[in-house]
């Protein structure tokens, strides 16, 4: 149900065809309605976009999950073809120490925070660290500063030219008063003794000049460059989880 599902759809029903959507969440609409800051994309836009779908006859049956509470083998049987359209997932650890730390957000979650009735994340007179330069991390960033936070900055390994971003987005989060810090690795996640976070272990990068799989320039820690950053909170922003559980469940590699 969310926009890939939606708009395989919309394009299937102006064929002819008769199309059901099945939907986990309560809403349709996915990362539209849950995961992009209402500053952005107010929900009822996406919602709106839901409505109009439906309007062309498709049915959306929502808090359906595919797997428990419907198999693929029902799903089979029922339909002449099933479409998979699940999207991404939430954001991955990324590996380091004090990823469990109290004060750790998922971008996507904390996002998701502010669009639905669970409790807020109270940020207010926090210094907040977003790891990672892409779309999502942008979100949580001008999404901290909303929240309260005192001071927000944007850590990442390469530079301006290699962020993933788009540069409307990165000239916003300026104007919402984010700072960035190129160059910057994180290596530790640092708390004290009741498991609070406190400081976030960077180390400085330069970049070798040498080109990754992806075309982008490899960022290679300095030596001895070792510093700790005095933050409140860290939010992991470095992409999205894909969701291969779907895929298994109807027997797909």
């Amino acid at each position: 149900g969310g926009p890939a599902g939606l708009s395989a759809a919309r394009e299937l029903a102006r064929k002819g065809m008769q199309v059901v959507i099945y939907e986990a969440r309560e809403q349709a609409g996915g990362l539209d309605t849950y995961g992009i800051v209402s500053f952005r994309l107010p929900q009822s836009i996406s919602l709106w976009e839901v409505e109009q779908v439906q309007k062309l006859g498709v049915e959306i049956k929502t808090g359906v999950r595919v797997g428990t509470d419907i198999s693929a083998d029902e799903l089979l049987a029922q339909y002449d073809a099933v479409v998979l359209a699940a999207g991404m997932g939430y954001v991955p650890p990324i590996g380091i120490e004090g990823e469990q730390l109290e004060g750790v957000y998922d971008a996507i979650q904390l996002v998701e925070q502010t669009k639905t009735s669970l409790p807020s994340v109270n940020l207010i007179g926090q210094k907040v660290a977003v790891i990672g330069a892409g779309n999502t991390a942008i979100d949580a960033a001008t999404c901290s500063v909303r929240l309260g936070a005192s001071n927000v900055k944007m850590i990442y390994r390469r530079t301006q030219e290699e962020m993933t971003a788009y540069d409307f987005e990165y000239e916003f989060a300026k104007q919402e008063g984010v700072e960035f810090r190129w160059l910057t690795l994180p290596k530790r996640v640092v708390g004290d003794e009741t498991g609070k976070v406190t400081h976030l272990e960077c180390v400085q990068m330069t970049l070798t000049g040498e080109t990754g799989r992806d075309g982008r320039l490899v960022p290679t820690p300095v030596t001895g460059s070792e510093f700790l950053l005095p933050v409140d909170a860290v939010v992991l922003a470095i992409g999205q989880e894909r969701q291969i559980g779907l895929s298994e469940h109807f027997g797909l590699s």
